[in-house]
């Protein structure tokens, strides 16, 4: 069990209250670590305050920079460009020396083949993955104290993707593993990454990998839906993998990501 005890006198502010943050506050309540935690939204909705980050020029809230981590849990939108814009934007407006953590994506994985770890080099293509790497180095170089989570795909009770896919004439290759991660372990790597201190890149994704057809179905099963038939293709696709979060020995909740 981790020890939470550094988390609970840190003070944080979490930039973003959808999915992720949400999940976040509900752990950290549950766990009696509320305490020093901020958050901030567009809308202000539940507990967060009323904040929606519009420009890379626009100022940031005092109380948000103020505090010994900032979490930023915003998800890279269809215009990456702006996206890559805003958290260059926080670099401006940060110290190199501020702890901040950003939650990225294995997708930056566009090109690879076979094993990733986090010390694999992303290989990018298309324009979406190429901008998103480009984040993550400008992120880093502006942050040299931060932290990278790559975020593998999530999973959660109200969000798995067999629902989509139960109404899809197209889905995707089904002989290829699945890389995903359930939000009762992505809120605890986050925790922990913060509670050690880690810098760097850290990939937060669950060691089981199955091929993406054994995993849907198993998913959409236990929904009570059916999907269709899977295409194959001679191809191994990626196994995102932790090297990290092995020789931390961190010991995953839901490593199926059962729903």
């Amino acid at each position: 069990m981790m020890d939470y005890e550094e988390l609970k006198k840190t003070s944080i502010s979490v930039l973003g209250f959808g999915w992720l943050g949400q999940a976040l506050h509900q752990f950290w309540q549950e766990q009696e670590l509320e305490d020093f935690k901020s958050f901030y939204s567009r809308s202000g909705r539940g507990i967060s305050h009323p904040f929606e980050l519009k420009t890379d020029t626009q100022e940031l809230p005092e109380k948000m920079k103020e505090a010994e981590v900032i979490i930023v849990t915003l998800p890279p939108s269809r215009d990456v460009g702006n996206y890559s814009a805003l958290i260059a934007g926080l670099g401006r407006q940060l110290n190199d020396e501020k702890r901040v953590v950003l939650i990225s994506t294995t997708s930056v994985f566009e090109m690879n083949e076979g094993t990733c770890s986090e010390e694999t080099v992303p290989l990018t293509q298309g324009e979406r993955a190429g901008q998103l790497y480009k984040v993550e180095k400008d992120f880093s170089r502006n942050f040299p104290q931060g932290l990278i989570i790559r975020s593998a795909g999530q999973i959660g009770q109200d969000r798995t993707p067999a629902k989509y896919l139960a109404n899809k004439d197209q889905l995707p290759i089904g002989n290829i593993p699945v890389n995903v991660i359930h939000k009762e372990d992505l809120v605890r790597i986050i925790s922990l990454g913060i509670a050690k201190n880690l810098k760097g890149i850290l990939h937060a994704v669950s060691p089981y990998h199955p091929s993406k057809e054994e995993f849907y179905n198993l998913q959409a099963a236990s929904l009570g839906l059916s999907l269709g038939k899977f295409p194959t293709e001679d191809k191994k696709g990626k196994l995102i993998e932790s090297k990290r979060l092995a020789k931390l020995g961190y010991r995953f909740t839901n490593e199926k990501c059962d729903i």
